[in-house]
């Protein structure tokens, strides 16, 4: 396992106000991921296609931008932890923390050239919590103390790109599963080593925090494994599904996939069968992320468009409202 030391460079945040123009809300281009704050109600980031991350403090009804990379490139990745520290990877392979809600950045590891961090995911069991970054390389990064120290292990990932992480919330910290294009991989020891559990191809995760042995894969498709992680079965009535999301205020929870042409697809039986929701969506939309926001009263759930801003619901996604900064829904 290798120690990595952070290169620092402290960024300036943008100002809190809304300017004009498409650089200054999400609505206004690309919006790749979403990180939703678990620890306060109704506070939400987004990662842009152009360097910028975004933040909504009033359940995504107005969005102010935090900062703009220095690159104007994709977002590739995003996380929060329950004390409002948000981490961050660029286009030129950085993580980046921005304390106390995103009001300061700092770069707190570089990686070498031409290796990206392609996911983020942190436990928040854990104080400070637990960050971990998959890289592009086939490794995963991990991080104790904020970014001040990471430690990376390749160990059992086969080399390919890790695509997604996930923290697995039934079991022990340190339980954590991976998705790259050669399979499914499961670390019982905060991810040092990495068994596979099959070579399914994904993209994004989910793990069901009801049911114990219940995981959701999307690529493409959606896939799910009731048996924790070594069988999976094919939905059949979903396809060109990109993101993939479960509220687990329900039993079971009820499971949400954005798809690239139907807008978002719901379960409410944990994925058994489902039905459409995605009334206010825009047609044709590409429902890219999805957020969930379980402490707000109603609930809330995000939807990042490909182009088209994002939009919020409060009612399980039974209709859906455009942010102020983005296209209007139809």
């Amino acid at each position: 396992m290798r120690r990595w030391t952070p290169w620092v460079l402290v960024l300036v945040a943008a100002g809190s106000a809304l300017a004009d123009g498409f650089w200054e809300g999400p609505g206004g281009g690309m919006t790749f991921v979403l990180a939703v704050r678990p620890s306060r109600a109704g506070t939400v980031f987004a990662g842009t296609s152009r360097g910028g991350i975004f933040a909504s403090t009033d359940r995504g009804t107005r969005w102010r931008r935090l900062m703009r990379a220095r690159r104007p490139e994709r977002i590739r990745a995003l996380a929060v932890d329950r004390d409002g520290d948000v981490y961050a990877s660029d286009a030129d392979g950085a993580i980046l923390r921005g304390a106390d809600g995103g009001t300061s950045w700092t770069v707190v590891a570089r990686a070498t050239d031409g290796v990206e961090v392609a996911s983020l995911a942190i436990d928040p069991r854990t104080r400070p919590g637990t960050v971990y970054a998959g890289t592009s390389t086939g490794a995963v990064r991990k991080s104790t103390d904020r970014g001040a120290t990471w430690h990376e292990s390749t160990r059992g990932l086969e080399g390919e790109g890790v695509l997604a992480l996930a923290v697995d919330p039934r079991r022990r910290a340190g339980v954590l599963w991976a998705a790259s294009l050669h399979g499914i991989f499961r670390s019982g020891d905060g991810g040092v080593t990495w068994r596979k559990r099959n070579p399914l191809a994904a993209r994004a995760l989910a793990v069901d925090p009801r049911r114990r042995h219940t995981i959701f894969a999307v690529l493409e498709g959606v896939f799910r494994s009731t048996d924790g992680g070594r069988a999976w079965d094919r939905v059949p009535t979903i396809r060109h599904a990109l993101s993939v999301a479960i509220d687990a205020r329900t039993t079971p929870g009820t499971v949400y996939v954005g798809t690239s042409y139907d807008g978002v697809q719901r379960s409410v039986d944990g994925g058994t069968t489902w039905s459409p929701a995605r009334a206010g969506l825009p047609p044709l939309g590409e429902v890219v992320a999805l957020g969930l926001d379980v402490r707000a009263r109603p609930g809330r759930l995000y939807a990042a468009t490909s182009g088209m801003g994002i939009f919020r619901s409060a009612d399980d996604g039974a209709s859906w409202l455009a942010d102020q900064c983005g296209a209007p829904a139809p």
